[in-house]
């Protein structure tokens, strides 16, 4: 899992970030594959719950974003 994009230190969507549905989040990596995770609703980010370039299960939450 991705929460930046490539070659940045700066989170798709950080705590306090207003992120509307479809706009990207996080990135996830399957085998040289990167597909974009996007935030299903509008709404403000509350809480990162993965961490940048770990293995997170199927199902796992990324982040929480208040409606």
């Amino acid at each position: 899992l991705a929460l930046c994009p490539p070659l940045r230190q700066e989170p798709f969507a950080p705590v306090g970030a207003r992120v509307c549905k479809g706009d990207t989040i996080a990135l996830l990596t399957l085998d040289t594959l990167q597909l974009p995770v996007t935030a299903p609703a509008d709404g403000t980010v509350v809480e990162v719950l993965a961490q940048d370039d770990t293995l997170i299960g199927y199902g796992a939450g990324i982040l929480i974003i208040r409606l």
